[in-house]
């Protein structure tokens, strides 16, 4: 196995002798030291922990916050060992696994990694758990921290290292008691561009951007911009304005494997192309060929709106960290540069981090996980915390919601008309709980199966195919859900041979958990 080296070589005989001491230790890694694809490699071959050697029966876990990242990484390197993914290096995500019995170091996404906690809070076999690009703090990665932390408790050999590039090391290490190790980064120089603009950026300052970037460098451009829409209304105004030899793609979490692939694959000879991205492509991401970025310093993310008990998507400017991390996607392979729409003064007035997703989402189905965990919120560990209305919102969703319930016994000593203050630590869960462990949905969904199977054959039928409906369309930006409830219904749900092909895979895997017969294709 012939890997090159990079900056990560120089600090792995520190982090293995740590990691045969210690069972917490936290990598500072700047952009293109190797924490991603050189770090696990060498992990692989060399590393070692209180349980000795990293092997098929002391495995590495590598958590990945982002579906397309994790693709690409585990795929990574398969390659540089000359297998393909499912041997040495497996992939876990929502839908798919691809492991073996030779499996040393699966790349996991974070629902997956909180999924195999729930079913073995000892993480049986499991010598390290990495949380990579932890910086982002997504609900699901805060959890899996929270119960891996409680795991150690069962398993005392495992071993959890964070890395991240510009996440607040001082306080994350201090918070887990843990060790720091710091990588130099190798990254080419950035120059930075900035762009006139209004102070949110429209879809022409984007555009004229983009032009000036074409006329200025010759190479492929990445363009972050904050959601879907703003991609599709950007790519419509600049069809008109492309050379020849220029391509436009499309990265974000709602297309097809085989779309993201070619958005991130380099363009073919002769030719330039602009991938126009979320903050899917901010961090973990190389794409071949690009040497320059624009910058919205927009994205959008869920916040949560009391007054309808539900997230609500908005767009919001971007953290300084978050601005690095983008600007980062242009120094990796060679001198770049980063356009960035608004002057310089209005870039450096952005707060230093993000406000992690705990602080502003809806918690119902975190506190859900925790209860079934056996704990409750305040007993684990978190990087941060919501405010306490937060939590209470999400307890009284879920009791509205029949997931949680109170004990007959606090019911007979707080009485009919008892506050929920405090009430936590007096409910338990149901057997729609265990439902939504099964199903695999969120639990609105879970709610809705629950309820149709209840009514009957017909109901579940028609459950499962609204089902997959809301799960697939949601999900995915291929998929458009129609406008009338009736018109989801005008397809037979026992005939999955008649609805889009993500939905009829969604629909039979339901369909399967409950048990109900579907015709076969």
């Amino acid at each position: 196995m012939s890997l090159q080296s990079l900056p990560v070589d120089q600090i792995f005989p520190e982090l293995c002798s740590l990691l045969k001491q210690q069972t917490r230790l936290v990598l500072q890694a700047e952009p293109g030291a190797g924490k991603s694809t050189r770090l696990p490699l060498l992990l692989v071959k060399e590393g070692e922990n209180l349980s000795g050697q990293f092997s098929p029966n002391n495995q590495i876990i590598i958590l990945e916050p982002r579906r397309v990242a994790a693709r690409q990484i585990a795929h990574y390197l398969a390659k540089q060992l000359n297998e393909k993914v499912g041997q040495t290096i497996g992939l876990a995500m929502r839908g798919e696994n691809h492991t073996s019995s030779q499996t040393v170091l699966t790349v996991v996404t974070d629902g997956v990694l909180v999924k195999m906690l729930q079913q073995d809070p000892e993480l049986s076999g499991i010598g390290l758990v990495i949380f990579d690009e932890f910086h982002e703090r997504s609900l699901s990665s805060d959890l899996a921290l929270a119960l891996s932390m409680d795991c150690q408790q069962l398993n005392e050999n495992l071993a959890l290292l964070i890395m991240s590039a510009t996440i607040d090391i001082k306080n994350i290490s201090e918070q887990l008691d843990a060790s720091v190790i710091s990588a130099a980064g190798r990254q080419f120089p950035i120059e930075y561009r900035y762009v006139p603009s209004e102070l949110i950026p429209t879809a022409d300052n984007i555009v004229s951007a983009i032009k000036t970037a074409l006329a200025e460098t010759h190479s492929s451009i990445l363009v972050f911009l904050p959601g879907m829409a703003d991609i599709k209304r950007v790519s419509s105004y600049i069809a008109s304005h492309l050379p020849n030899n220029t391509e436009v793609h499309s990265l974000f979490g709602g297309l097809s494997i085989d779309q993201q692939v070619k958005a991130i694959e380099p363009a073919p000879k002769g030719k330039r192309k602009i991938v126009l991205a979320t903050n899917i492509a901010q961090t973990s991401l190389t794409i071949d060929g690009i040497d320059v970025v624009i910058d919205s310093g927009q994205e959008k993310v869920n916040v949560y709106q009391p007054r309808i008990n539900a997230d609500t998507l908005i767009s919001q400017a971007i953290s300084k960290s978050s601005a690095a991390q983008r600007a980062g996607r242009a120094g990796r392979l060679r001198p770049g540069v980063c356009y960035r729409l608004g002057s310089e003064e209005h870039w450096g007035r952005k707060p230093t981090f993000d406000v992690a997703e705990i602080e502003r989402s809806d918690l119902s189905q975190l506190l859900l996980e925790i209860t079934l965990w056996g704990s409750q919120f305040d007993d684990l560990f978190w990087a941060s915390k919501p405010e306490i209305s937060a939590l209470k919102a999400a307890e009284k969703k879920l009791v509205a919601l029949q997931y949680l319930e109170r004990s007959q016994t606090e019911v007979k000593k707080l009485g009919h008309e008892a506050s929920t203050e405090n009430a936590q630590s007096k409910l338990i869960t149901t057997t729609l709980s265990t439902q939504y462990q099964s199903f695999g949905s969120d639990i609105r969904l879970t709610r809705l199966l629950s309820y149709a199977k209840q009514m009957g054959p017909v109901f579940i039928q028609t459950g499962c195919y609204l089902s997959a409906w809301l799960d697939v369309g949601l999900n995915d930006s291929q998929i458009r859900i129609p406008e009338n409830i009736s018109d989801m219904l005008s397809v037979n749900p026992a005939k999955p041979d008649k609805m889009p092909t993500r939905v009829a895979k969604q629909y039979r895997k339901i369909a399967t958990k409950l048990s109900i017969e579907t015709v076969k294709r």
